[in-house]
């Protein structure tokens, strides 16, 4: 038996890259071997950043700065091609049952990595809740299930989109309800990017810690 070439997207991982006109290569260790790349994006910057790679077939299918803070958008939820987005499932490692989406978000107005998606992972903390109309009839509403800190990155990301005032019916799957909503209110938002992946999401204006991320080749590699 023969290891296939391989056709998935690959693994995100840290890369320096350096490009010379149509040409690029990759390095994934500081130190370590140079590799040069079949296929990439063209627009691929140098710099040191995340990218997906595939070893076996040497290609990269997308990339993402590191760090800093960028103005993002949401393009889409994760899904299948021309289905609607459903919660995934799996078992941790305790044996629980989570329930989880991906917000596809889009960087903007950034020389570098402007047109950039990044995914952005969330629980699937949704539940049932009780509300009373104006004439007293009860009705059961969309809610955020319990405490934690995967139910505030939940609504922390419904708060810079625009929808996390509003009220829903409930549905067992409201991801399409809420996309629609999202992509209606088209709002514009900050986040704060460490290691490839996003840690905070905000409507003002970026934090006052300097950490910006220029995509230079002289970025220092983050041990």
């Amino acid at each position: 038996m023969k290891r296939g070439q391989g056709t998935g997207f690959g693994d995100w991982i840290k890369a320096n890259v350096q490009r010379k006109g149509k040409q690029a290569r990759i390095q994934t260790k500081k130190g370590g071997q140079w590799s040069v790349l079949k296929e990439f994006p063209e627009n691929l910057p140098a710099g040191v950043m995340s990218i997906q790679y595939n070893n076996a077939t040497r290609k990269v299918n997308a990339f993402k700065p590191l760090n800093g803070v960028f103005t993002f958008m949401t393009k889409d939820f994760a899904r299948k091609e021309g289905k609607p987005p459903v919660p995934k499932h799996k078992v941790d490692n305790w044996g629980n049952d989570v329930w989880s989406f991906i917000a596809v978000l889009e960087i903007l107005e950034d020389d570098t990595f402007g047109g950039c998606v990044v995914p952005h992972l969330l629980r699937h903390k949704f539940e049932p809740i009780i509300i009373k109309e104006q004439d007293g009839e009860e009705k059961q509403a969309l809610g955020t299930a319990g405490y934690g800190k995967y139910t505030e990155q939940l609504e922390e990301y419904l708060q810079v989109n625009g929808v996390w005032n509003k009220t829903f019916p409930y549905r067992d799957n409201p991801l399409p309800m809420l996309l629609k909503a999202i992509l209606r209110e088209n709002k514009k938002f900050q986040g704060q990017m460490e290691n490839g992946w996003i840690t905070s999401l905000y409507t003002s204006s970026s934090p006052e810690e300097d950490t910006d991320f220029d995509g230079d080749d002289d970025t220092p590699w983050i041990e």
